[in-house]
């Protein structure tokens, strides 16, 4: 017999599907048409201010290894280097420039086309595209947040403040030169392709961004072997100087920069939204894009005006799918849970062999 043991006793499985083959009703919610904002209350936990902590803890982290690389690169490091010295540092605190890179060989052939022998140094292309995006995020943040605190708009006011803590912050967790990676993850690539092949083709877009795809998989493939000889090459020179606490603080950072190439929470929480908001074909239409972002600025108001500031700030960053899906839906009073409590005697224990077999039509059935 089959068995399910989930909560305080064992469901028998094959009764269950005897019941739910005669009627079929598997889904027992309903969409809180209030937005869910009755419960914001409930959503507040003190572990909420563990992950806020944890969270804080990684921005401050990347912001550092971002730093850490870029400036010492910025100071000491040429533009160009010679493509016959790649490998010899002209600096004592220069790394050699790795060759193997796709876009060393590309700018190799490039040079010598010209007649040149130089080539543009990877790491300071790396290092100028890192600063330049943490200054673009962190320029953002600063927009948003003059925003939230005099901008008298409701609508733009809430938003920014949603925005602050649904994408900046976030972002800036995980912020590299890595990310060109997300736009060929299959979890990512997949859709967008999916996006332009249907209900129809369109041969144009779908070539753009194939063309797109493909430099970000090359940039990305390179920023990520320079992100591992940069780190391998730190950990030595640290290693050397008996500083374990750095070495432990370079791994983490570049560990935390390779999970967050795809930020699945984003991804996740994406994706819920547009479930509930795209409505049945899935796809989300400009009036509906339009709900979606008003009811996370409304959900942004309510935070701050039903919880403490200290309460506030820690939900309002902390916010995931599952507490969107908690607000989101109610479960309807009568549906399958409600059913299986009278179905006890069929469902919750395992039955005497004496009982009267579910899946029998000519024997009644025990309500």
């Amino acid at each position: 017999m089959a068995m399910l043991c989930c909560g305080e006793h064992p469901v028998d499985l094959e009764a269950l599907w005897a019941r739910l083959e005669r009627d079929p009703a598997f889904f027992d919610v309903r969409i809180a048409r209030d937005g869910g904002f009755s419960e914001i209350p409930q959503l507040f936990t003190k572990m909420r201010w563990v992950n806020s902590t944890v969270s804080v803890a990684f921005i401050a982290m990347n912001i550092w290894a971002i730093l850490n690389f870029s400036i010492p690169v910025l100071v000491n490091d040429t533009m160009f280097v010679d493509v016959n010295d790649s490998n010899t540092p002209d600096h004592p605190n220069t790394t050699p420039t790795p060759d193997f890179l796709i876009l060393c060989r590309c700018n190799t052939f490039i040079s010598e086309l010209l007649g040149s022998t130089s080539i543009i140094r990877p790491a300071k292309v790396m290092a100028i595209a890192e600063l330049f995006l943490l200054t673009l995020l962190a320029g953002k943040l600063g927009i948003n947040c003059v925003k939230g605190y005099i901008n008298k708009k409701p609508h733009q006011r809430w938003y920014a403040v949603s925005t602050i803590f649904s994408e900046d912050l976030n972002r800036i967790m995980t912020l590299s030169a890595l990310k060109a990676l997300n736009y060929v993850a299959p979890s990512v690539l997949v859709p967008k392709l999916m996006s332009f092949l249907l209900p129809e083709v369109r041969c144009k877009e779908l070539s753009w961004c194939l063309v797109k795809r493909i430099f970000c998989a090359i940039v990305g493939y390179d920023a990520f072997l320079l992100k591992l000889w940069e780190v391998a090459s730190s950990m030595v020179k640290e290693k050397e100087t008996g500083n374990h606490l750095k070495i432990l603080l370079i791994g983490l950072a570049f560990l935390n920069q390779m999970l967050g190439i795809v930020q699945v929470s984003l991804h996740v929480r994406s994706r819920v939204f547009e479930f509930i908001f795209g409505g049945e074909d899935g796809v989300v239409s400009s009036t509906e894009l339009a709900i979606w972002k008003t009811w996370e600025a409304m959900l942004a108001q309510r935070i701050f005006e039903d919880l403490p500031l200290h309460h506030a700030i820690p939900v309002l960053f902390t916010f995931s799918d599952a507490d969107f899906q908690r607000l989101a839906l109610n479960e309807a009073q009568t549906g399958i849970k409600a059913r299986m409590s009278e179905w006890s005697l069929a469902l919750a224990v395992a039955r005497d062999p004496k009982d009267p077999d579910p899946e029998d039509p000519e024997q009644p059935d025990r309500e």
